[in-house]
Order: structure tokens, then C-alpha cells, then sequence
């Protein structure tokens, strides 16, 4: 059995962000979920004619803006320096054999320091 499945993400709440009037589904647009994994976020457009604000589904919960990989995939490859110290190269190695996708070690490095400024800009906050 060779069936295809296609994942589309969809608003919660289908309401303009601007005007509050009710959304049309408008088409998708193809994501590259973690850099292999396509999936599909809904566009959407407002029905009043005067409004016409374009909007998009949101991912922010699971994937940080500007981004590829996922906020689970990001703080697990971090984690793994917690037990002990490998390579980056090892690192991108072990979290392909426990979820099943290759990080470049360039972008593990990337990650890396985006993640640590993020949490020192939150303590700075505080």
C-alpha cells in the first residue's frame, strides 16, 4: 500500500487580523518542514472587499520564526551536550539516528548560538 499524504496546517480561528471579518482559504504554501519533510500552511484572505488583508497559518508554537528545524529538534541536538562532550560532526550523526534527520554541523553550530543568545536575552530581560 504506496499511499501519499499531504499535511496542511490550518488557522484555529478563522478571523482577519485586521478587520475580524471571517477568512477564505486562498491556496498553500509548500514548507520544507526540518529541511525533508513537506508539508503545506494554509493561505487565507478576507472577505471584505475593502479589507483584503493576505494572511498566512502560523507555526510559531513549533518552529521559531525565519527558521527550518523545529524547536524540539533544536533543543535536543543542545541537550546532548549536557551528558557529555562529542563533535559537532557526532552530534549531527546521533541526531539523525534518533529522529531521522541530518543537520549540517555548520547549522548545528548556527543553532547553537542563536539558542544561547535567546536564552541570555530572556535572563536580561528579567
Amino acid at each position: 500500500m504506496n499511499e501519499k499524504y499531504e499535511v496542511v496546517y490550518l488557522k484555529s480561528i478563522e478571523k482577519c487580523p485586521v478587520c475580524n471579518s471571517k477568512l477564505s482559504k486562498n491556496g498553500t504554501d509548500r514548507f520544507l518542514l526540518n529541511k525533508s519533510r513537506e508539508i503545506k500552511k494554509q493561505k487565507y484572505v478576507c472577505k471584505d472587499k475593502e479589507c483584503q488583508e493576505h494572511t498566512r497559518a502560523c507555526l510559531d508554537k513549533f518552529i521559531d520564526k525565519n527558521r527550518n528545524y523545529t524547536q524540539d529538534l533544536r533543543e535536543f541536538g543542545l541537550n546532548t551536550s549536557l551528558i557529555d562532550y562529542c563533535s559537532y560532526d557526532k552530534k549531527s550523526d546521533l541526531i539523525e539516528l534518533t529522529t531521522g534527520y541530518y543537520i549540517l554541523d555548520q547549522q548545528y553550530i548556527i543553532m547553537k548560538k542563536l539558542y544561547l543568545m535567546n536564552i541570555w536575552i530572556k535572563k536580561k530581560k528579567k
